[in-house]
């Protein structure tokens, strides 16, 4: 009788803790890539979420002619700026965002090896930047780096 209940309650247990730990369907996120190109001298991941780091951000770190600021209406959309570092040529790859999922509350942004010729020119030394708009979440955010 007390392996029964035993058994029982194991069982009860596994049932329970099989049914707590579904996960959420994946959602994926379409994205606009707001910018490309070749600039800032420096290796940096900026999150934006506010039209006043936004503004600082095109206003200091694009170099020579700046393009027209895109307008970000930071109540539905955010911004994600990646700086890579320093490339040699056309010879490298960069990791670039190629998809967005939101999976168990987290904001997966997924990268995948590139060949820097889409980048643009790339004679001797250039700093690629990949700058991407989609729809803002409040979620924590993940980078995932696809091979």
């Amino acid at each position: 009788m007390k392996t029964q209940l035993l058994f029982t309650i194991i069982l009860s247990t596994v049932i329970i803790a099989c049914k707590d730990s579904s996960t959420e369907p994946v959602k994926t996120i379409p994205f606009e890539t707001v910018s490309t190109g070749i600039n800032l001298n420096k290796d940096t991941t900026l999150i934006i979420k506010d039209s006043v780091t936004w503004i600082n951000l095109c206003n200091n770190y694009w170099t020579g002619s700046k393009p027209p600021m895109p307008q970000i209406d930071f109540q539905k959309d955010q911004i994600v700026a990646i700086f890579y570092p320093a490339q040699s040529g056309c010879t490298g790859n960069l990791d670039l965002i190629n998809k967005i999922e939101v999976y168990n509350n987290t904001v997966n942004i997924y990268r995948k090896k590139f060949s820097a010729l889409m980048m643009g020119q790339c004679d001797g030394w250039f700093y690629p930047r990949q700058i991407i708009k989609f729809q803002r979440q409040e979620l924590t955010i993940e980078f995932v780096v696809i091979q």
